[in-house]
């Protein structure tokens, strides 16, 4: 099995290096490597994640281990501001964001608070070329459009996804590509 890992971390910390690795692959969702690194060695990773769960570095959100056919899934793992303030080399305030983007819809359509925060946390590890700036941006246009009339408005959270789709993708992209949506056209949009 080869497997290259590069740890930068910002600042130090006291968990062991097998931990390091384990966050590493996490937050760079290589989960493929985790389980072939469970798989292939005595190390424990699902004790080491539950560890780290203890520790605040992680939240296990979902089934993780499927005790019936022997696997787990580390793409049940959440990481935790903890995790992330090891890695990130820029680090977005995601209160702050979110705060600013429910502000751009009008008050019945702020949505659910933690379900922005939720979605926007998952949006933002998917599409890393989109910086709060367009985001906001995109969020300001997509409400613009549909002050004017232009369609149908979705509750704030509905709208960075729903069902696998996302508009904000869509009105971001389009914030790139300096183009504005006419209408919404939902065979337009990007699956999560």
């Amino acid at each position: 099995m080869d497997l290259e890992i590069y740890l930068t971390l910002k600042k130090p910390t006291n968990i062991c290096l097998n931990e390091l690795i384990v966050l590493s692959l996490l937050v760079y969702e290589n989960y493929k490597a985790i389980q072939n690194i469970h798989k292939n060695t005595t190390t424990n990773i699902i004790e080491m994640i539950e560890s780290l769960e203890k520790r605040g570095y992680v939240k296990i959100v979902d089934t993780f281990i499927d005790e019936d056919r022997g696997v787990f899934y580390p793409e049940s793992v959440s990481l935790r501001d903890k995790t992330l303030q090891l890695f990130d080399e820029e680090r977005i305030n995601l209160n702050e964001l979110v705060d600013k983007y429910r502000a751009l819809f009008p008050r019945e359509f702020r949505g659910d608070l933690q379900g922005c925060k939720t979605k926007l946390k998952t949006f933002l590890r998917k599409y890393k070329k989109y910086t709060p700036e367009i985001i906001l941006q995109a969020t300001e246009s997509y409400n613009n459009l549909m002050t004017n009339g232009n369609g149908y408005r979705r509750q704030a959270h509905y709208f960075i996804i729903k069902d696998g789709i996302s508009d904000l993708a869509k009105y971001c992209e389009d914030t790139i590509n300096g183009t504005v949506l006419e209408s919404l056209k939902s065979d337009n949009t990007i699956r999560l």
